[in-house]
């Protein structure tokens, strides 16, 4: 339920965390061609994007909080799910792209007594749309190395830009430097996050497999 996540798929927008969900029933799109990338046309091709098949797991970490949960990244054919955390965890939240729609939900967080309705909370939105929003915000930092959780070489990107109803959003993003679709770390988004005021929320991939992952509705979101 944090901006990070609303926004990582907004923007991103998995990301990771939420914002109050508001909104109506679902409302269907067409299907997307089922390619492996959606490209995002005249811009350059080491440029982030999201396949629209991948399956992912590694640690949702927010350091302010003593915050360091499981995360799960997964896209299904352009529909996409992050899941940060569990019921025996401090935090559990799930941030989602499905059928064309955006969705979050926070079953768990510091603070947080009774989880708000999961309903799409900012109307149509695809990965398509998502890839767009990267290759048109995006610009090169640089090559890096990651040292943790072991040492990788990364190229580091980073993206501000302003999506209503969000006045600002920004990110850092960090993907295999042979392979702009293999993400490898995400540092927020949303400069006016509710729940994690320091801005210090990482989602810190460990593995990164090109291939479908359940990206299903959870029985809270689903009509």
């Amino acid at each position: 339920m944090l901006v990070v996540g609303a926004v990582l798929v907004t923007a991103l927008a998995l990301l990771a965390g939420a914002s109050a969900s508001q909104g109506g029933a679902p409302r269907s799109l067409p299907a997307a061609p089922e390619v492996e990338v959606t490209p995002s046309a005249g811009f350059p091709p080491d440029v982030p994007q999201l396949p629209r098949n991948f399956r992912g797991r590694g640690r949702y970490v927010v350091p302010s909080l003593g915050v360091d949960v499981p995360f799960v990244w997964n896209a299904d054919h352009g529909d996409m799910r992050m899941v940060a955390g569990g019921p025996d965890h401090l935090i559990w939240f799930t941030n989602l792209i499905h059928d064309g729609q955006l969705y979050t939900y926070t079953y768990q967080w510091p603070g947080i007594t009774t989880p708000v309705p999961c309903l799409p909370n900012l109307g149509a939105f695809t990965l398509a749309q998502f890839n767009s929003l990267v290759a048109t915000n995006a610009q090169p930092v640089g090559s890096e190395i990651l040292v943790t959780p072991w040492r990788r070489p990364v190229e580091h990107w980073r993206m501000g830009f302003v999506a209503p109803p969000f006045p600002l959003a920004s990110a850092d993003i960090y993907v295999d430097p042979d392979d702009p679709t293999t993400w490898r770390q995400v540092l927020h988004f949303g400069l006016q996050n509710l729940y994690a005021a320091d801005q210090d929320e990482w989602i810190r991939m460990r593995t990164w497999e090109h291939r479908p992952g359940n990206a299903t509705l959870p029985p809270p979101c689903q009509p």
